[in-house]
């Protein structure tokens, strides 16, 4: 069991890569960055933590983020925590009334900060 939760482990890095074996692939559950990588993933969570922050939502806030698994959404993420806010990441497939029960219960204000 060891060796396979090592391989496991080991391919993480290529998924979040978007590759296998050193060869990119286009499977669907691979996660994919633009050209230049981790540098393009860090510009654009710094552009999500400027735009948090612009609207008051800095430590202590908690920030509800409704969208589809994408490098966006890594994006977003990254973005808020930067900005010392709390993630609260809401799944595609709640229905209105589970929408309205979770940004009551996770105290989320702030309901547009942008789209991507």
């Amino acid at each position: 069991p060891s060796l396979a939760i090592g391989t496991m482990f080991g391919r993480v890095g290529c998924f979040l890569n978007g590759c296998c074996y050193g060869r990119p692939t286009a499977v669907p559950w691979g996660v994919t960055f633009p050209a230049e990588s981790f540098a393009g993933l860090d510009r654009a969570a710094d552009a999500w933590a400027d735009r948090i922050a612009a609207a008051g939502c800095g430590p202590g806030r908690h920030v509800g983020l409704l969208a589809g698994n994408s490098p966006a959404w890594l994006a977003a993420a990254f973005g808020i925590w930067r900005a010392g806010a709390t993630l609260v990441p809401i799944s595609t497939f709640v229905t209105a009334r589970e929408l309205g029960e979770i940004l009551e219960h996770a105290d989320v204000r702030s309901k547009d900060l942008g789209q991507f």
